[in-house]
């Protein structure tokens, strides 16, 4: 068994889902992380004991957003992606990486009705952007081969 795998196996990882949250334009929303303004990311969080995926998503998408599961259809649902902490870095004191699985769904209502300031609890700023225009430079470079696997899988971009 390669080393990679060998290592893999042994680390503890947090389930977490993640919101690919997509306008009608096709743009998808972005938020600025409140706590570590360099950072971008989408709406995301850890999965709770006995919580569904899809359940994780929906309260997840609420309360980083205001947007409600009537307000979405959910289009496509993939992973795990998989990443792990650098620098031995643990969240919760535990975990040393996240198992991700990502869900795209398509905003039903009006992209203006998003809830900036409930955003604001977990994103200082939100952005809409192309899938094709993935901003990289603002996302921690840990997070860039899932970030690059998740715009493949779901947008070829």
């Amino acid at each position: 068994m390669p080393k990679s795998a060998t290592l893999l196996r042994k680390t503890k990882l947090r389930d977490n889902v993640a919101v690919l949250l997509r306008r009608a334009d096709g743009r998808l929303l972005m938020g600025r992380c409140a706590d570590r303004p360099a950072e971008w990311q989408f709406p995301q969080g850890g999965v709770g004991v006995r919580e569904k995926l899809r359940c994780a998503m929906f309260r997840e998408l609420f309360e980083e957003t205001g947007v409600r599961k009537s307000q979405v259809e959910v289009v496509e649902k993939r992973g795990p992606y998989i990443y792990v902490f650098p620098n031995g870095r643990l969240k919760k004191g535990i975990y040393h990486g996240q198992s991700q699985t990502y869900f795209l769904c398509d905003l039903l209502g009006n992209p203006d009705k998003i809830d900036v300031a409930r955003a604001g609890e977990e994103f200082s700023e939100i952005e809409w952007i192309r899938p094709e225009e993935f901003p990289f430079e603002r996302t921690p470079e840990f997070k860039h081969s899932v970030y690059r696997q998740v715009m493949r899988d779901f947008f070829g971009a």
